[in-house]
């Protein structure tokens, strides 16, 4: 879409930055670091970064052989890998954890060792306000670094998501 055009009726423009891989695609990350900063870079080019919200997953998706594909939480990804023995690893190419099982599913998930390259990410490009899709299904210990307590110290995840 022609963010500088949207720009002249709208206050910001929020990039969605997640679906990578996504329902109907085949298996694999959700949000990599190297395909977010290419596609948030040519809005930032484009428009500046002063009126982007970069828009980032808290998801998983669960492909399987024989079902459709399932959106997935975190915590019903510790589950699932725990109950079927599944090692649950990071790829190193997308730092993003995944698995896949000899029955027949693979998931790829986002998690807070994640979400915190995303946004690191994002800043060294001059974003500075996020959003996070999917709340409710995310990895808990991302609250840890988002804490309206520390609104406005620049050294802190928390003063951009508000």
């Amino acid at each position: 879409y022609p963010a500088a055009l949207l720009l002249e009726s709208a206050d910001l423009i929020m990039p969605i930055l997640y679906d990578q891989h996504w329902s109907a695609s085949a298996p694999g990350p959700i949000a990599s670091p190297d395909w977010v900063t290419q596609n948030l870079g040519t809005r930032v080019a484009e428009v500046g970064s002063a009126r982007i919200v970069a828009a980032f997953p808290l998801y998983g998706y669960r492909w399987r052989r024989a079902a459709e594909t399932e959106v997935i939480s975190f915590d019903d990804t510790r589950r699932l890998t725990t109950m079927t023995n599944t090692a649950l690893v990071r790829d190193h190419a997308s730092e993003t954890l995944h698995a896949s099982s000899p029955e027949g599913w693979e998931l790829w998930i986002s998690d807070h060792v994640l979400l915190d390259r995303l946004v690191r990410d994002a800043r060294q490009l001059g974003v500075r306000t996020f959003a996070l899709w999917r709340l409710g299904l995310e990895d808990q210990e991302v609250w840890d670094f988002i804490d309206p307590r520390t609104h406005g110290n620049p050294s802190t995840i928390s003063s951009s998501f508000w």
